[in-house]
């Protein structure tokens, strides 16, 4: 998976870059607690170096992605114990 990926839950990928580089003698894992109050494992099984993005409109676009993918983790969490209530209101009659 790329770092700026929308694919995955934000809070997987953000996971998954903390982990340090599995080696062969140990296993690179962890749990993380996800949006929706599910518990995901992520494990790093390999990692690979990418070169440097040096386009300045992909580095803006990546940031994009990652603010959106951000926004739309948070926006998640805090539907996942709110009370969502909506106040009907009439339109206006002319008389």
């Amino acid at each position: 998976m790329a770092r700026y990926s929308a694919d995955l839950d934000q809070s997987i990928t953000r996971e998954a870059f903390v982990l340090p580089h599995p080696t062969e003698d140990t296993v690179s894992a962890s749990t993380v607690a996800l949006s929706n109050g599910d518990l995901a494992l992520v494990e790093v099984q390999a990692v690979n170096e990418d070169v440097e993005v040096t386009n300045p409109q992909v580095s803006q676009q990546q940031t994009s992605q990652l603010a959106q993918s951000a926004y739309k983790s948070y926006i998640d969490a805090l539907k996942v114990d709110a009370k969502i209530t909506r106040k009907v209101i009439n339109a206006p009659t002319i008389n």
